[in-house]
């Protein structure tokens, strides 16, 4: 996260501040590739998507750290269980800690597999005693000493990179020079 959202090349470093599962680090960098907004966009735009995942590509400026890329992933989903049910997902909350967050209850959906048929606005009609099993944002983060090791954070298990991890190479490349001469040397099989 950073304060000037938009990718900012190098115009200059700034305090990045990620997360992963055990808490908030902070290092100087700055933001090369960002495809979280399209994914915003998409669930937002009603793009029936209930899971999805962004990522951010920063390079960090600091000579004394023993990275010189931060690559944050981040596991989104607007998915709800059934407290009870069959589905052994998330985390159980009750519907009057969700209005905390009103923004964040708004766009729960049900899980179509453990609350097949149910309507969009369900969670309204329930007490606000009423608990439900809520699917947790799960970040991931990778420092990488070099472009390889950014590439080979982005392997899935059969060894390929697919769209999204493209595309956040694709934009890296365009606002870094680094990264662009990386991805056009030629490599043996």
């Amino acid at each position: 996260m950073t304060e000037n959202a938009s990718v900012n090349g190098r115009r200059g470093s700034e305090k990045i501040v990620v997360r992963d599962a055990s808490g908030r680090w902070f290092f100087q960098g700055y933001l090369i590739s960002d495809l979280a907004w399209r994914n915003k966009v998409v669930a937002e735009g009603g793009g029936g998507r209930l899971r999805w995942t962004d990522m951010q590509l920063y390079r960090a400026t600091d000579p004394t750290k023993p990275f010189k890329y931060v690559l944050q992933t981040t596991s989104k989903s607007i998915v709800y269980h059934r407290a009870d049910g069959a589905c052994p997902h998330g985390l159980r909350q009750t519907v009057e800690k969700l209005l905390r967050n009103r923004d964040r209850y708004e766009a729960l959906r049900p899980c179509p597999e453990c609350l097949p048929g149910v309507d969009a606005h369900h969670l309204d009609s329930l007490e606000e005693s009423a608990a439900v099993n809520v699917e947790q944002d799960r970040p991931t983060l990778y420092k990488c000493r070099t472009i390889e090791q950014v590439i080979d954070s982005l392997r899935g298990r059969d060894g390929t990179i697919v769209g999204l991890g493209l595309g956040l190479l694709d934009e890296a490349a365009e606002n870094d020079p680094d990264i662009e001469r990386a991805l056009a040397m030629e490599r043996p099989l």
